[in-house]
């Protein structure tokens, strides 16, 4: 219309760079020297600096368009971002970063391969994984393309949202019953069987570490205490007790509670959001699939991601045709260590007996393993000293 401010007038009213005003000028540039906007900054088409170019292109390809396959719920974090519910320092509650610390498992294959450096260096041999129920240790998910094409992108999508599905089904729970092993170079290093509750549970552990064979079990009741048991071996690992102190302590259940110095470590893994955190998988696909029991599943295969003590590996996760729930997990990781875990029970809360008399850790004199509680690395022996050369006699000439 007539009365409208010709094109480009801001119109009265409008202080200088503000629109709707006299004196309107352009946006400036930073005082700091770009000589043109970043992106985003300016209309479509301007000049971008070289170091403002658009960001590289992932190993993966280019992300999906909107609309392949439905998103992660909120809770998860998206595909490969290695975020799970509820675990410390993550926006959502219930399971979504791995915990600071590295879980005992993890820790434990750490160990494993670790083993396997040694024995290979000095000559012993080492046990390291036989997988149960007779299920393949062998992950072998298809191979992946540098930039997948559409229909490898919406196979990942579709696999990544059953996988999340699967796990925020299986973390609301009442409760499950599993069976864990770590093995490496043939062997079988750590067994654990344990039942998970949403808060509380039990474990049983045979493992074997710098300590020698150690056995244990834990349990944490409902007021988050916890309750170890075990060898002589375990207690100078897992609760830093001299190796003079602790054979008088082998078989009595011992309590600790939160701030003394084990429980971190001791309590991790055993309720369900905990255990759970240690099913990791970035899904590429899916396929069915018989599982080891011979009922049909839908396997979801994929690769895990490096963690604090392992090393990247691949995965497959067994879902239970009907259920959608969790059947069993498998890792191969680089190094020969290997991860299997068996589910059963789904829905069913833990029966716990809780010990009616424990001798308080806090009242023990210990002193914390230099790789920390339950590291199973043994302390080293100082070194004998090195006599001081004595010089040669002078000879005269």
């Amino acid at each position: 219309m007539g009365d409208d401010p010709p094109a480009g007038d801001p119109g009265p009213g409008a202080t200088p760079g503000e629109t709707g005003g006299q004196g309107f000028s352009p946006p400036q540039p930073p005082p700091w020297g770009w000589s043109s906007p970043p992106p985003g900054w300016g209309p479509a088409g301007a000049g971008v600096p070289p170091a403002w170019g658009p960001p590289p292109t992932p190993p993966w390809g280019p992300p999906p368009p909107p609309g392949w396959g439905p998103p992660a719920p909120p809770a998860w974090g998206a595909p490969g971002s290695g975020q799970f519910p509820g675990q410390p320092g993550s926006p959502q509650g219930a399971f979504e970063s791995l915990p600071p610390m590295p879980h005992r498992g993890r820790r434990l294959l750490a160990l494993v391969l670790g083993a396997a450096v040694i024995a290979a260096a000095v000559g012993i041999p080492v046990a390291i994984v036989v997988s149960r129920g007779g299920v393949s240790s062998t992950v072998t998910p298809p191979a992946a393309s540098a930039t997948p094409n559409p229909s490898q992108r919406a196979a990942a999508a579709q696999a990544s949202a059953l996988y999340a599905e699967a796990m925020t089904a299986a973390e609301r729970s009442a409760g499950f019953a599993y069976k864990a092993t770590s093995s490496g170079d043939g062997s079988t290093l750590l067994t654990v069987t344990g039942v998970a509750g949403q808060d509380d549970g039990s474990q049983v552990f045979d493992e074997t570490t710098g300590y020698g064979d150690e056995q244990f079990s834990l349990v944490l009741a409902p007021d988050q205490t916890v309750y170890f048991q075990g060898n002589a071996a375990a207690i100078e690992d897992q609760l830093g007790v001299s190796a003079a102190g602790a054979p008088a302590l082998a078989g009595e259940w011992v309590s600790a509670v939160i701030g003394d110095g084990p429980y971190k470590d001791m309590e991790v893994g055993i309720t369900v959001g905990s255990q759970l955190s240690e099913v990791i998988l970035d899904p590429t696909s899916t396929e069915a699939a018989t599982g080891s029991d011979g009922a049909p599943v839908t396997r979801i295969l994929g690769s895990v991601p490096a963690t604090s003590g392992n090393t990247a590996g691949t995965g497959r996760l067994d879902i239970a045709t009907g259920s959608d729930l969790p059947a069993t997990y498998e890792v191969a990781y680089s190094g020969a260590a290997t991860q299997t875990e068996t589910f059963s029970a789904w829905g069913t809360a833990p029966s716990l007996t809780v010990p009616s008399t424990a001798v308080a850790w806090s009242t023990l004199t210990t002193s914390e393993p230099p790789d920390g509680y339950g590291s199973g690395v043994m302390p080293s022996a100082a070194p004998a000293p090195t006599p001081t050369p004595t010089p040669a006699p002078r000879v005269s000439t």
